[in-house]
């Protein structure tokens, strides 16, 4: 579905990313992992197309999208999830919503994907006239999550999605990606501070460490592995 080539970007002067290249195939969770500032945010944003790249390819579904603005990006169908969510406080949890559908022009499917997003997170639902702003941390986490759903993305991009939240609701949100998958089919790019619990959820991994590849193989690989373990996992 998706392939990254020879991929470097940065900020200004600031190489982060340094010829990084994975690929995600249909169906797929693929976590990456690393420490801070190796590069995992700033690749999801080079994906989504916030980041102009200064050189690579960027391939979706078979067609390049490293030039296309990120709003076409959207539109061919893949979403992001950004660290610390971003939410719209001062508005109610039914507009962030529909603000998520700024790309679909068909009503019915709009109507179709707010019913989806309520059964996937009935919290919302209740409070669907509530202002954004007064939810909880866990409660504006999953209206993130289904602001992006609003645009029926065939890839999502999460990027740390259980961060600041109890355990009892990180539990609940890594339930909700598994059934987003093994239910939708949405094929998932995962950036996770929990590494071990991403991996356990994923089919692949990769880690980054300052803007490179530096291991990458199947889950049971990963998580077997000492030298990932004792630096990545505790």
């Amino acid at each position: 579905m998706l392939k990254v080539q020879n991929v470097r970007a940065g900020y200004g002067n600031l190489l982060v990313l340094k010829n990084i290249s994975i690929h995600i195939d249909e169906g797929e969770i693929v976590t990456l992992i690393g420490p801070n500032g190796s590069g995992k945010s700033t690749l999801l944003k080079a994906i989504i197309r916030l980041l102009p790249l200064q050189q690579g390819a960027i391939i979706f579904q078979g067609r390049e999208i490293h030039t296309l603005p990120t709003e076409k990006t959207v539109a061919l169908g893949i979403a992001l999830v950004p660290e610390g969510r971003h939410i719209f406080a001062p508005l109610t949890v039914q507009d962030n919503l529909i603000l998520g559908a700024y790309s679909q022009y068909n009503r019915r499917m709009i109507e179709f994907d707010f019913e989806r997003v309520y059964t996937l997170f009935p919290r919302l639902k209740e409070r669907r006239k509530q202002l954004a702003g007064t939810l909880s941390g866990g409660e504006q986490q999953m209206l993130a999550i289904g602001r992006a759903l609003m645009s029926h993305p065939k890839l999502l991009l999460l990027d740390e999605p259980s961060m600041g939240l109890a355990p009892l609701i990180v539990e609940g949100i890594f339930e909700t990606i598994r059934r987003l998958r093994e239910e939708e089919k949405t094929t998932i790019c995962l950036v996770e501070q929990n590494a071990e619990m991403a991996l356990e959820l994923s089919d692949r991994g990769y880690v980054l460490e300052t803007g490179k590849i530096v291991y990458q193989g199947l889950r049971d690989d990963l998580l077997g592995n000492a030298e990932i373990v004792r630096a990545y996992l505790g």
